[in-house]
């Protein structure tokens, strides 16, 4: 026959254990909820601006970055070479209907993913004010 102390000590042991495990498990999903709102969670999200677009702070490092590195003097794919300014204003109407097209539609560029909305709309506000490069 066993020991009642020592059935008694394995019991409080397993207890003890179970214990801190569940202490643990409540700590780790308290700290998960711990943003209980969406401004908190996301914080605030910054305006888009297209009223006073610049290309030369805004829609020259946009084209840069989401459409040169396939679009140059080495690499010019479609045919379409975006390093100089005077092709991306000549070019305006295929870069607007590319950057515009949906997620997964045949031809969307970039092809990493669309750009972000408020670049697309910063591209088209600067259009649509004429293309001036001298800003």
């Amino acid at each position: 026959m066993k020991n009642p102390l020592h059935t008694l000590a394995s019991i409080r042991t397993v207890l003890s254990i179970r214990a801190v495990l569940l202490a643990g498990l409540f700590l780790i999903m308290g700290q998960a909820c711990y943003y209980d709102n969406e401004k908190e969670l996301y914080g605030t999200a910054v305006p888009c601006d297209t009223l006073a677009v610049s290309y030369s702070t805004e829609i020259q490092g946009i084209i840069t970055n989401n459409c040169q590195g396939c679009h140059n003097n080495q690499s010019a794919s479609g045919n379409l070479n975006l390093e100089s300014t005077a092709s991306r204003t000549a070019n305006i109407a295929k870069i607007l209907d590319r950057i515009g097209r949906s997620a997964g539609a045949p031809g969307v560029m970039p092809t990493s993913g669309p750009m972000s909305t408020c670049n697309i709309n910063k591209i088209r506000a600067w259009s649509n004010q004429g293309l001036p490069t001298n800003n």
